[in-house]
């Protein structure tokens, strides 16, 4: 098994747990054990008597001899694993995708890898089908075998496979961070609240009585805010009520918050009048005139709230590797804090990574605006594991904690404050609206 995990500055080369499969001594015996399943006797054959005119073992044009030649053998396979897997029968049609530009996309030897366009593909694949990983998976293996069968027919060399390994790592790759982007959206879910009820009546109505004070010198309602995350960093800002409706609320907020909802929608609501936190969901968000109306208010314990250190997203997709006593896994961050991490993994035996389990964890944060990166390699403790949810049968998420050393904690402290900053910026440069004498709250927070 792999122990080291390889970056540079771009964070593009990278060692993947997928690599093993491509390893001299293990590639004949993994690819025939899970090819039995998806076996096509003739398409390799076939293939390779297509290029063997054009084929020199001591030309690197093989392995694009090879692409060309394979691609209705590639796309006959994939039909027939969708076929047996989703309930659609053939996920290309379903889609309105042509085979040729599936094929094209993913492995067209005249043109450049189109990143943008194998992801929209992945995308709209893995939104289709919770096995559009495992289909594609043995077909790619497949092709491998198919690969590897003509190369030994023609006595080619070991290293004429690294053209296609690199391409199918690069593949892996994709359809990795297609996952992890995702598994990152939100899925919005307005409250089960009836707000018909004379209950829901009452708590809207008290909302008046931020109109009615005038001031911000009443104590009573005094410190209505708005909780909301941007990139996972809290936004805890004060709001005033602007109006109130029969079963709404608009208030007058921050220009950050108006910028977090938009991608999230449901916020907190700390009311002093009602001494209460309640989740809510904004209806309708105007970004220009600082308003937002919330509807669904229902009661909330805010457990969010009480982190005691702030976790923060990276600047850019980073991959960390776990190792435990019997197993390890490369994934990506969600988020970190200065004791904690939050790694998305897929494709991996959860068994192996219970709470409580002793790992290694190996990491390159990338820069930030004010800190240069910053490389990881600690022991940690798995606090929680679990299920990552739908689009991937196969993925978790897995919670660890840092051991307990202050020169790490305090390294980690000093880079999330720089990345807090970093998302400040981003907020104000979305909002347009701050000048820079004017120093909110959370500005001062990460100064």
């Amino acid at each position: 098994m792999l122990r080291d995990i390889n970056y540079n500055d771009d964070n593009r080369r990278y060692l993947i747990v997928h690599v093993h499969i491509f390893t001299l001594g293990t590639l004949n015996t993994m690819v025939k054990t899970q090819i039995q399943e998806v076996k096509q006797e003739d398409s390799g054959k076939e293939a390779q008597e297509d290029i063997n005119q054009d084929y020199n073992p001591r030309k690197r044009s093989s392995c694009a001899s090879f692409l060309r030649a394979y691609k209705p053998y590639f796309i006959k396979n994939f039909n027939k694993l969708c076929g047996e897997k989703c309930t659609c029968g053939l996920c290309l049609n379903e889609l309105n995708i042509e085979g040729d530009y599936f094929y094209d996309v993913m492995f067209n030897p005249d043109a450049d890898l189109a990143e943008s366009e194998v992801r929209s593909m992945f995308n709209k694949l893995i939104r289709h089908s919770a096995y559009v990983d495992m289909v594609l998976n043995q077909v790619w293996l497949q092709m491998i075998d198919d690969y590897v069968s003509g190369l030994r027919r023609m006595k080619g060399r070991v290293d004429e496979i690294t053209d296609l390994t690199e391409l199918l790592n690069e593949l892996f790759r994709l359809l990795d961070e297609t996952y992890f982007e995702i598994s990152k959206q939100v899925n919005i879910e307005k409250p089960g609240v009836d707000e018909t009820t004379e209950q829901y009546h009452r708590l809207i109505t008290n909302f008046n009585k931020y109109i009615e004070a005038g001031t911000d010198d009443d104590e009573e309602t005094n410190g209505l805010k708005i909780h909301s995350f941007y990139h996972s960093t809290p936004l805890d800002m004060a709001a005033t009520v602007d109006r109130v409706d029969e079963d709404s609320v608009t208030f007058n907020i921050h220009p950050y918050v108006s910028i977090a909802l938009q991608r999230v929608a449901v916020a907190f609501v700390s009311s002093p009048v009602h001494d209460d936190v309640f989740m809510a969901y904004a209806d309708n968000v105007d970004i220009e005139k600082r308003k937002a109306t919330f509807s669904s208010f229902i009661s909330h314990d805010h457990q969010a709230d009480n982190r005691r250190h702030v976790r923060v997203e990276l600047s850019r997709m980073t991959r960390a590797l776990i190792i435990g006593k019997e197993s390890e896994a490369e994934g990506i961050i969600y988020d970190i804090s200065e004791v904690s991490c939050a790694i998305y993994v897929r494709n991996v035996d959860i068994t192996n990574f219970d709470p409580g389990n002793s790992v290694r964890f190996i990491s390159k944060l990338p820069d930030t605006a004010g800190s240069s990166s910053m490389e990881i390699d600690t022991m940690a403790i798995i606090f929680n594991s679990y299920k990552q949810g739908k689009n991937d049968l196969n993925a978790y998420r897995v919670v660890i904690m840092f051991d307990k050393s202050a020169s790490l904690h305090s390294e980690l402290s000093n880079y999330i404050l720089s990345r807090q900053r970093e998302i400040i910026r981003e907020l104000k440069d979305l909002s347009e609206v701050l000048p820079d004498e004017e120093n909110t709250e959370i500005d001062r927070k990460v100064k």
